[in-house]
């Protein structure tokens, strides 16, 4: 069987200061992209969107959160 690439959608949710999102989105281009300067498409094609809670429905805000909660409990 042989593997294609897909779309895939990859939430993370955290609750941070603007300069510690600022920071983590930095590592995850880097992640992604660990050559910036590279000629051409990248390798692994990507896009990075950050969103702000406050823009989040309280509904949707809830739900991250239960879901932040759970990574706390151990």
């Amino acid at each position: 069987m042989t593997e294609t690439s897909g779309l895939w959608k990859v939430v993370i949710a955290l609750e941070a200061t603007p300069d510690e999102v600022e920071a983590l989105t930095d590592r995850f281009v880097d992640v992604l992209c660990p050559d910036p300067g590279h000629e051409g498409p990248c390798g692994t094609p990507w896009a990075l969107h950050t969103v702000e809670g406050a823009a989040l429905s309280i509904r949707e805000q809830t739900t991250l959160r239960e879901h932040i909660r759970d990574t706390m409990e151990g």
